[in-house]
């Protein structure tokens, strides 16, 4: 029993070939769309976001808002607009780290703080604001660590001024945790600034 030949093809039958999905089909014409879009919204989405973020006080809020940080970045990532990815990650750094009254950017070696007297004085306080921005620039680099390319450099310099900042700011954690006020008559005015420090500063679990 010889095998039986194979069977001739769709084509060779003068059958049309099995259409693509449309997924396949749109492919190519979907991405240039989707570029051209991106490229498009950038700057008025990233100027929202930035005023949502500036202007956010509760943590739930914050976090919205920070997912479609991500979310707008990844996305660009996706489709190598690399520029406009870049934007989402400044902007993102700029409110990761706090700001000076004196200096803008951070550029010299920050000191530790001894007492309560050097907290209440220090330039570099993080807030809670800080610490879920920062945990969003880490989720970034996590996920999408492949396609950033010389994205990287504005993060890992980010990620290093932000661990001299989180050393001093856990620092200044513990001296307003062990700040005891005295019997004295300023003992009113000294457990209300102690209470400002505590609210102002993350808790010691987030760093």
């Amino acid at each position: 029993s010889s095998s039986l030949p194979p069977l001739p093809s769709s084509r060779r039958m003068g059958v049309p070939p099995r259409p693509r999905r449309v997924d396949d089909i749109l492919e190519n014409a979907d991405f240039e769309v989707c570029v051209k879009m991106c490229k498009t919204v950038l700057f008025p989405v990233l100027a929202a976001l930035s005023y949502l973020l500036s202007n956010c006080v509760n943590a739930a809020e914050i976090q919205h808002v920070l997912i479609a940080y991500q979310s707008f970045t990844e996305s660009c990532l996706m489709l190598n607009v690399l520029d406009a990815a870049s934007s989402f990650v400044e902007s993102l750094c700029k409110f990761a780290l706090p700001t000076s009254r004196n200096q803008p950017q951070i550029t010299q070696k920050m000191a530790m703080p001894k007492d309560i007297k050097d907290v209440k004085n220090m330039e570099h306080l993080l807030s809670p604001k800080h610490i879920l921005v920062l945990k969003a620039l880490l989720s970034i680099a996590h996920n999408s660590g492949t396609m950033l390319g010389p994205i990287w450099m504005g993060l890992l310099r980010t990620f290093h001024t932000m661990d001299q900042i989180l050393r001093i700011n856990a620092k200044a954690i513990q001296i307003v945790s062990r700040s005891k006020p005295g019997g004295t008559k300023d003992t009113a005015t000294n457990v209300k600034e102690t209470t400002i420090l505590s609210n102002l500063l993350p808790s010691a679990e987030d760093l």
